[in-house]
């Protein structure tokens, strides 16, 4: 019996979890190092029964790609622009406030810079169009709305930052290694596992998810055209080496051989 949990924290015990993860489980999946370590710890667990895997990216779907290879036209959004993009649903939790508070100082500090928002929700208008419009940045901010299928991987191309502040139903933050495998520099918070996905500095910059800490990372990131090149490069390595299909299924089948064998 084998338990995957995609969830950026581990569970609290309980009846139930103690069943499921220190009576019946073999083994368990997760996707974060202090995520394992604190499954190990609230369930007296072996730590040879909980293994950690890294989020894997199909990298042809998502790649580098040529200036124009996107949706930057359709978008209406100038070649020349810097954009700060988030894929997100638009809720009241993901801090739509603080990023659009954030992107006003920017927009005063750093010419020529987009927001572009990739997603939907029952708030949109009211966490975004309205609250943008009051801000006096409506003109710079992009909603085209849920974007899905092969014009996803275009949309996210247009991208020249990606910002991420709080995981939503996915706690692997799939969408941050998307933007990587994309060459993408990343600006996440501090939040579940953002920290051990985004190496600080390295190839992408972690801060706290307030207006005035988010303002200095997007305004160092957006006006530095160097440190972009780098930090993206560093990224595509990063989601080329680490978050690979092919590494990710070689772990699962080392923890089934390995799990069988103790068994």
């Amino acid at each position: 019996m084998v338990r995957s949990l995609y969830d950026d924290e581990a569970p609290e015990p309980g009846l139930r979890t103690r069943w499921l993860y220190a009576r019946e489980a073999d083994g368990v999946f997760v996707f974060g190092e202090s995520v394992r370590r604190n499954l190990v710890e609230r369930f007296a667990l072996g730590e040879e029964r909980v293994v950690k895997l890294q989020g894997a990216v199909s990298s042809e779907r998502f790649h580098p790609r040529e200036p124009g290879d996107d949706l930057r036209e359709a978008f209406g959004i100038p070649r020349e622009a810097i954009v700060v993009g988030i894929v997100a649903r638009i809720q009241r939790h993901r801090r739509f406030e603080t990023l659009l508070e954030a992107m006003r100082r920017v927009l005063e500090a750093v010419p020529n810079v987009k927001l572009l928002i990739l997603g939907r929700g029952t708030h949109a208008q009211e966490l975004a169009r309205d609250r943008a419009r009051r801000l006096g940045i409506e003109k710079d901010v992009v909603l085209p709305g849920y974007v899905g299928g092969d014009d996803y991987p275009r949309a996210l191309a247009c991208f020249d930052v990606k910002v991420f502040l709080v995981p939503g139903s996915d706690g692997t933050c799939r969408a941050v290694r998307e933007a990587m495998a994309t060459g993408i520099p990343v600006v996440a918070s501090r939040r579940g596992l953002l920290p051990e996905i985004v190496r600080d500095g390295v190839d992408g910059l972690i801060t706290s998810d307030e207006p005035e800490p988010l303002f200095q990372a997007l305004r160092r990131i957006t006006s530095d055209a160097a440190l972009r090149r780098e930090l993206g490069q560093n990224a595509l390595k990063r989601a080329r080496e680490d978050f690979s299909l092919r590494r990710q299924a070689e772990a699962v089948l080392d923890a089934y051989r390995r799990w069988m064998d103790a068994r």
